[in-house]
C-alpha cells in the first residue's frame, strides 16, 4: 500500500477536526509529566504498581480492539501467529545446530575412544603373551634362587608392581570400552532427535508459509477496502492516533513507577546512541505523508527479516505487543521522560515489565503492521514530544 496513493479526501470540517485531534492529544496526554512518589517505595509496592500498570494497559488494548474494523483484527491475528511460528522456528533451528554440534563432539570422542581402544588392545595382547612366556613356576623358581634375601624382596616387589600395572591397563581397557558403548549410543540417540527437530522445523515452515499466504491476502482486501472508501488518509489517522493514544495511556499508567536509574542519563546520550540495526534510511523524521498531511514522527531503517534489534539505552519495557499501524511495538522507558520505540518487528523478545541494558536484543526486524517492505520504525520521545532520531544517533551508524 503506496503511503502517498492520490484520492480524493475527507470534507474540510471532518479532516481540520479530525487532525486537530490528533495534535491536541499529545499535550493533554503528556500534560502531567512522570511523577516519581516523593517517599521511596518497597520492591513490593513496585512489583504491585508495575502489575497494576501492565493490567491497565492489557484492559486499554483489549478495548481498543473492540474498535478496529475486521481487516485490522485479522492482521493483527495473522502477524501475532506468524510471530510465535516465527520464535519457534528459531527455536527449532536452535536446536537442531545444537544437536548437529553434540553430534560433531561425539563423534570426534568415538574416533578418540577408537584410537585409544586399538591401542590399549595391542597392549593387553602383548601383557597376555608376556606373561604366559615367563609362566608362574619360573618366576617362583627365580625369586627362590636368589641367594640374597633382600635381593628376592626387590624382586617380588618389582614382580607385584609388574602385575598391578598389568590389571590396571585391563581396568583402563574395559573403561574405555564401556565409554565407547555409551558414546554410541548417545550417538543413535542424537540422530534419533535431530531426525525429530528436522521434521518439526520443516511443519513449522509450512505452518509460517500458509500464514504468509494469509497475511497477504488480507494485505490485499485492506488495500481493496481503502481503495473503495477512498480513506487512507482516515487509516493513517487512525494509526497515529492508536500510538499517541496508547502513549497517553502509558504516561498515566506508569507515572508512578520509577525506572532504575544510571549513571549514564538518556539526556546526556545525544548523538552518541548507537542505531537499532544496521540499515539504510528510508524514512527521515519530519517528512510528509498521507497526501502530505501528516508528517513522520520517526524514522524507518531498512534491514533484512530476522535481524536482532536492539536497545540503544538501557530502560523498562513498558509495552510490548501489537499495535494497528505499528505491528509488533516494544517501547523502552529511559527515565527523565525518555522514550524509545521500536515498531514493525517480526517477533518481539521481551515483554512488560523486563529491565533493558544497552544493547540488549528486544525485537526481531520485519515487516508487521501491513507494511511492504522490511524494516525497523524508529521513535525517541522526550515528556511525549517526537525527537529527531538522527540528532541521537552517533554519526557512525
Amino acid at each position: 500500500m503506496s503511503l502517498s496513493k492520490a484520492g480524493s479526501r475527507k470534507p474540510a470540517p471532518y479532516r481540520r477536526s479530525l487532525y486537530l485531534a490528533l495534535r491536541l492529544l499529545p499535550a493533554w496526554a503528556w500534560l502531567t509529566a512522570t511523577v516519581y512518589a516523593a517517599e521511596p517505595a518497597t520492591p513490593e509496592q513496585d512489583l504491585d504498581r508495575l502489575n497494576t500498570a501492565i493490567t491497565r494497559i492489557e484492559a486499554w488494548l483489549e478495548q481498543a480492539r473492540l474498535d478496529r474494523p475486521e481487516t485490522i483484527a485479522r492482521l493483527e491475528a495473522t502477524e501475532t501467529r506468524l510471530a510465535a511460528l516465527n520464535r519457534d522456528l528459531d527455536r527449532a533451528r536452535q536446536a537442531i545446530a545444537d544437536s548437529n554440534e553434540q553430534l560433531s563432539s561425539l563423534q570426534r570422542q568415538q574416533q578418540t575412544l577408537n584410537d585409544s581402544r586399538q591401542t590399549q588392545t595391542e597392549q593387553v595382547r602383548r601383557m597376555v603373551r608376556a606373561a604366559y612366556q615367563e609362566g608362574r613356576q619360573s618366576t617362583v623358581k627365580l625369586i627362590l634362587n636368589q641367594e640374597d634375601p633382600a635381593a628376592a624382596a626387590r624382586l617380588l616387589h618389582y614382580y607385584r608392581l609388574i602385575n598391578e600395572a598389568r590389571l590396571e591397563q585391563v581396568r583402563e581397557y574395559r573403561r574405555t570400552l564401556a565409554v565407547l558403548a555409551d558414546t554410541e549410543q548417545a550417538l543413535q540417540d542424537t540422530r534419533v532427535r535431530l531426525t525429530a527437530q528436522q521434521q518439526r522445523l520443516d511443519a513449522s515452515l509450512a505452518e509460517v508459509e500458509l500464514e504468509r499466504q494469509a497475511r497477504q491476502q488480507t494485505l490485499a482486501e485492506l488495500d481493496a477496502s481503502i481503495d473503495q472508501r477512498d480513506s487512507e488518509l482516515e487509516k493513517l489517522l487512525a494509526d497515529r492516533t492508536a500510538l499517541e493514544a496508547l502513549l497517553a495511556e502509558l504516561s498515566q499508567a506508569f507515572e508512578t513507577i520509577p525506572v532504575p536509574g544510571g549513571q549514564d542519563p538518556f539526556a546526556g546520550r545525544r548523538g552518541l546512541l548507537p542505531a537499532p540495526v544496521a540499515g539504510d534510511l528510508l524514512i527521515r523524521f519530519g517528512e510528509r505523508y498521507g497526501n502530505g498531511d501528516l508528517q513522520r514522527q520517526g524514522i524507518v531503517i531498512g534491514c533484512e527479516a530476522g535481524t536482532p534489534v536492539r536497545a540503544v539505552h538501557s530502560g523498562t519495557v513498558v509495552f510490548a505487543n501489537w499495535l494497528r499501524g505499528s505491528g509488533l511495538l516494544i517501547i523502552l522507558d529511559h527515565g527523565d521522560g525518555y522514550l524509545s520505540l521500536y515498531g514493525h518487528n517480526q517477533s518481539l523478545t521481551l515483554t512488560q515489565g523486563d529491565r533493558v541494558e544497552a544493547g540488549a536484543v528486544v525485537a526481531i526486524a520485519g515487516n508487521s503492521g501491513g507494511n511492504r517492505e522490511t524494516g525497523v520504525y524508529f521513535e525517541i520521545r522526550y515528556n511525549g514530544r517526537p525527537q529527531d532520531p538522527l540528532d541521537w544517533l552517533a554519526a557512525e551508524n
